[in-house]
């Protein structure tokens, strides 16, 4: 996959979210999210829960992460570049041109 952002390509792995020994002795035990937080509207989403790993890739150049979602209902996705709707049979988008394969 290639970044939205820089065009370089992206490393796949995934995202969770773990707390640390230190927070454990400094803070104690703690549930935590984590939230997306619309700056149009303001309008928080929960990705993550905590110690669930989701798929995400990683720009090395810009530090760019892009997590996947694990709502999928009809198989469409969304262009990272432009937002346009593509097919999940799609793997460059028809709009701009931007494409999952690195």
């Amino acid at each position: 996959m290639d970044c939205p952002h820089c065009r370089a390509p992206m490393s796949e792995g995934s995202c969770r979210i773990q707390g640390t020994l230190f927070g454990f002795l400094t803070v104690g035990i703690s549930y935590m999210k984590l939230f997306y937080s619309d700056a149009a509207g303001g309008r928080e989403v929960e990705v993550l829960q905590p110690w669930v790993m989701q798929r995400s890739h990683h720009c090395l150049r810009c530090g760019s992460l892009v997590i996947k979602g694990d709502k999928d209902p009809d198989g469409d996705i969304t262009c990272l570049r432009c937002g346009a709707v593509m097919v999940a049979e799609q793997s460059t988008c028809e709009k701009c041109g931007w494409t999952f394969e690195g």
